[in-house]
């Protein structure tokens, strides 16, 4: 069975981006916006 979800990676930036400007189109700088969540990762941690 394939994965339907999975880490995203930097190669991953402008189709993620792509699909949240589509999804938000009021906001602006999508590229960036997804860059700076990426990199925030994990933002929580749960055990």
């Amino acid at each position: 069975m394939e994965k339907l979800v999975r880490k995203a990676h930097q190669n991953d930036l402008t189709d993620i981006a792509e699909i949240h400007h589509k999804s938000f189109i009021r906001q602006a700088d999508s590229k960036q916006w997804i860059a700076s969540t990426l990199a925030a990762y994990p933002r929580f941690f749960v055990t």
